[in-house]
């Protein structure tokens, strides 16, 4: 197994977790959805837990995802 390292950075999508509330809350195994679509719904549930969160933050999260492949 090849090791998957990004160096990247955004100053809102900075914690290990956001990447764990993507997969569970806000993507399928089996439907398929715009990132755009994606995105606003992590903003969404990263509000609800009462953090600062963007739309904008959302789409470089999801980026940082399908770079890393825990998402395609």
């Amino acid at each position: 197994m090849r090791p998957r390292v990004l160096f990247r950075t955004h100053y809102q999508v900075d914690e290990p977790e956001l990447i764990g509330i993507l997969v569970r809350n806000c993507t399928s195994p089996v439907e398929g959805t715009y990132n755009e679509f994606i995105a606003e719904k992590l903003a969404r549930e990263v509000r609800k837990r009462g953090k600062d969160f963007n739309t904008a933050a959302g789409l470089y999260a999801v980026d940082l995802a399908k770079g890393l492949g825990v998402i395609n």
